[in-house]
């Protein structure tokens, strides 16, 4: 099958799990077309290299500043067929600003004059950008994968947009039953929504098979995420500073990840008497964050819920899981029926740092054999629901049936 995929970044370091679907999908057979207007991050992920997704990747045009790039593209699609050019002019949104037409326009002429069997566009930003796509491929299955809404320093996509957007995808995927509400809260109708969770492979992740907790009786805690407001990084930290006021001091917090945020709650470690006990390790690959939670007992997700942005599946606690590693996290978004039901009941609510010290206490207190015995239930939950084998097949078989059923899970 050929398959065009859509996305704002790719590779990108921050987003491993389009290097788990594409790669899954090449190992699948399929020719895939990865569409980005640029990359992200300096640190390029294994599965890039491994299975040549760099060299698969082709830019498209965003700004006018962009597009001279891209004309000598567009120049010979010209050339090679004319009535196609008037197509995609005619295809152009009228209502829009001249600016706006031009760039669609430009964007249409980068791509393949080739029809795929399947257009794939990740995210509800990329989704704006492209929703001309069933214009240009008649007949050609349009489906979209709504990732959340947009975190802090995005561009906000308003009412319009979002509904223009989901209307002219065919199909809309999305993680957990919280963010298919999200999404028909934002325009989207019920009845395209399909619930396809982000998929791991599970070859990946190799726990140990006597794992081990608390090594020295120390707790170790994790976590790992773009360092931004949203991430609620700073409950945890008055969390810990406070366990530490109290004398218990037998953990030590590892941060991975980069990010606005980092340098205040770098001050907020000094200040606060944490720097024994916490570490920065910056942003890493995928690889060296699963040795990272290979050699943590808790996984911490202190997140909170910022303007349009909230969790939807954080994947993080999944990989956790496969791990072994035990989730304190919080209930914002679609963390609760993300996590395993045995550690439900470590989630705290939001922005609640006395809540997420008592759960570190109650994961503390545990015998190693609970611990055990709780990693053990995280990895059988994950296995069940996040093998991204089967998650692709369902994606692509559902994406080439049609719109979705209202209710139809597959994480169910």
């Amino acid at each position: 099958m050929r398959i065009y995929a859509f996305t704002q970044y790719y590779p990108s370091t921050f987003k491993p799990y389009f290097d788990t679907q594409f790669a899954q999908l090449v190992r699948d057979g399929h020719e895939l077309t990865v569409f980005a207007h640029g990359r992200q991050g300096h640190e390029v992920n294994e599965p890039v290299a491994r299975y040549g997704l760099d060299a698969l990747t082709r830019r498209y045009p965003t700004t006018l500043r962009t597009a001279p790039a891209f004309l000598p593209r567009a120049a010979g699609r010209t050339l090679r067929n004319p009535a196609g050019v008037l197509e995609c002019v005619r295809a152009a949104d009228p209502a829009k600003r001249l600016k706006e037409r031009m760039m669609a326009t430009l964007r249409m002429l980068s791509l393949p004059a080739e029809r795929p069997d399947l257009c794939l566009v990740h995210d509800l930003t990329t989704a704006v950008w492209f929703t001309w796509l069933r214009m240009l491929y008649p007949g050609v299955p349009v489906a979209m994968y709504y990732h959340g809404g947009e975190n802090a320093l995005s561009c906000g996509i308003g009412e319009d947009a979002a509904v223009r957007a989901f209307a002219a995808a065919d199909v809309v995927f999305t993680n957990t039953r919280f963010s298919r509400e999200h999404a028909v809260a934002r325009g989207c109708p019920a009845g395209k929504v399909e619930i396809v969770p982000v998929g791991f492979s599970l070859d990946d992740y190799r726990p140990a098979a006597v794992r081990e907790y608390r090594p020295h009786g120390v707790l170790r805690l994790l976590s790992a995420s773009r360092l931004s407001d949203e991430k609620g990084h700073r409950f945890a930290l008055e969390a810990l500073a406070g366990l530490v006021a109290d004398g218990v001091t037998d953990f030590r917090y590892t941060i991975v990840g980069g990010g606005y945020m980092r340098e205040p709650l770098e001050r907020f470690v000094a200040e606060n008497g944490l720097a024994p006990y916490v570490e920065f390790a910056g942003v890493v690959t995928t690889a060296v964050l699963l040795d990272h939670i290979a050699r943590a007992d808790v996984v911490l997700l202190p997140s909170i819920e910022l303007g349009t942005w909230v969790e939807n599946q954080a994947c993080i606690v999944q990989e956790a899981m496969l791990m072994k590693a035990l989730v304190v996290a919080t209930t914002a978004g679609g963390v609760p029926e993300s996590t395993a039901p045995e550690l439900r009941p470590f989630l705290v609510p939001p922005e609640d740092p006395a809540a997420i010290a008592r759960s570190v206490l109650a994961v503390r207190a545990l015998r190693d054999d609970e611990m055990r015995a709780l990693g053990a239930a995280g990895r059988a939950f994950a296995e069940e629901r996040y093998d991204i084998r089967r998650l692709n097949a369902t994606l692509l078989e559902r994406a080439l049936a049609g719109p979705a059923s209202p209710a139809v899970s597959a994480a169910a």
